[in-house]
């Protein structure tokens, strides 16, 4: 897919930040299975998510932005390169499973990001910042403990000079899952947030700008909170809800409490004014614990619901705050739009292109035919609806999605059907096959894999499943 900004846009650009004596800093705050309506920012009625709502009131929100995929591997590896799944060929999570009783065997695993990809890290040290990675990479193998850094594929060999991969006060550590009595008002400490504090106070008395990479562990299951003031009042507040769903409202407010601390340290040491700070997440919520409303679908699947995600960059003096846009952006737009706000020359075969027509003028300036997905694997269903290999594209307000097995399409007019509940493919025949055509010439375009047909898959189901 190929986009370009308007040479006229770029002028304008160049010279509205010529009067710029120091590069900005970057904080990339990347949140895990936080749905695109589980903020109150983007309209939920019942959690609460001060710090990042206060974000979105001094930045720019985007409202019709996307992950990259529907799973959080893919996603990372995009984000970092600027590059779509397909052309990269890490379409899942970075584990050597491979699912075949199906009729269609998919892709062998990519268990690693390799080294040749030129990450946002490499980029921001080649332009003289500082550059450190706080918390879930999952690009590359576990080292032993779940999530733990790779000593080869990890952040350290690909661009970034300090970091941890500490669970903080995440569950994943089993140590955090007892519940803690705490006055109203207090949340457990988190040493992962106390670390990239910690980073942040060390870059205060020094000139030299910083790209800092805050990936947080939550919102993702195990979904314990272990804070008993909090539970309590989402149990009051939520009376009908789910027992699931109140744990996971409490998940989401200790989320927003971590990024505020965060945010509040870049006020502490002096960072504010010349910060660039972009909040998102890698997929869509989990359905066991949030129901995506009013999107379909969830993570693991290519709905609005699996892939569309809160996104809100706040700069000072370049953005005016409060403000929202419809443009359509994704998260391998985060690359070249770094790149030129860094003053670096953007790498070969970047999918996304630069934001920053849209970001300093608050208009959808951003230069882009469509946007694409393609997740070639199954996700077994469980009490929720089950993923089969697909594809999807947007071109402006419309969205077709390919699935493999049977050849269905559907399509959905976005701007009318949030929810993606009237399939138009059989009203707008045109429409659907040049979709379908454009999406196929992308996936070609970039070498794409796909699942195929599996010669050895029994259709007959057996007697003990005939018999469930």
């Amino acid at each position: 897919m190929k986009s370009y900004i308007p040479f006229f846009t770029v002028l304008l650009m160049i010279s509205a930040s010529c009067s710029d004596t120091e590069p900005p800093n970057i904080v990339i705050i990347y949140t895990d299975d936080l749905g695109w309506s589980d903020l109150g920012c983007y309209g939920n009625a019942y959690h609460d998510t001060p710090h990042i709502d206060n974000l979105a009131q001094e930045g720019l929100r985007f409202t019709s932005a996307y992950a990259p995929a529907p799973i959080c591997s893919a996603s990372r590896a995009s984000i970092m390169t600027g590059k779509s799944p397909a052309r990269l060929q890490f379409e899942f999570v970075a584990t050597n499973r491979r699912i075949k009783d199906k009729p269609l065997l998919p892709p062998k695993r990519t268990l690693e990001l390799p080294l040749k990809e030129i990450t946002l890290g490499e980029i921001a040290q080649n332009a003289g910042y500082t550059t450190a990675f706080f918390g879930k990479w999952h690009i590359a193998k576990h080292n032993g403990g779940y999530l733990k850094w790779s000593d080869t594929h990890g952040p350290f060999q690909q661009g970034f000079a300090v970091g941890s991969d500490h669970y903080g006060s995440h569950p994943y550590d089993k140590r955090n899952k007892p519940m803690v009595r705490l006055s109203p008002g207090e949340f457990p400490s988190d040493s992962l947030v106390e670390r990239s504090i910690q980073f942040l106070r060390d870059q205060e008395n020094k000139k030299q700008p910083f790209l800092m990479v805050f990936s947080s562990y939550y919102v993702h299951t195990p979904v314990a909170p272990n804070n008993d003031w909090l539970v309590k009042k989402y149990r009051d507040k939520m009376p009908a809800a789910t027992e699931n769903e109140v744990l996971y409202a409490a998940f989401v407010q200790t989320m927003d409490h971590y990024t505020g601390q965060v945010l509040q340290a870049l006020d502490d040491y002096g960072f504010r004014e010349n910060t660039v700070v972009i909040f998102t997440s890698d997929n869509g919520g989990h359905p066991g614990y949030t129901a995506n409303k009013p999107l379909r679908g969830n993570k693991w699947n290519l709905y609005e619901g699996g892939i569309r995600e809160p996104f809100i960059i706040r700069w000072p003096g370049q953005v005016e705050g409060g403000k929202s846009i419809d443009d359509v952006v994704i998260q391998w737009d985060i690359l070249p739009t770094l790149c030129e706000i860094l003053g670096q020359p953007v790498p070969g075969d970047v999918d996304g292109v630069s934001l920053l027509p849209s970001v300093k003028y608050q208009k959808n300036l951003t230069d882009r035919e469509f946007v694409y997905w393609h997740f070639p694997y199954y996700h077994p269903p469980k009490s929720y609806e089950g993923t089969k290999p697909c594809s999807a594209i947007r071109e402006g307000d419309y969205k077709l999605l390919y699935f493999y097995e049977d050849q269905r399409l559907e399509l959905y007019n976005l701007a009318q059907d949030i929810k993606e509940s009237v399939d138009l493919s059989r009203q707008l025949p045109g429409l659907t096959d040049r979709l379908k055509t454009k999406l196929f010439e992308e996936l070609s375009a970039v070498d794409a894999r796909f699942a195929e047909p599996n010669p050895n898959f029994n259709a007959t189901p057996n007697k003990d499943e005939t018999s469930r």
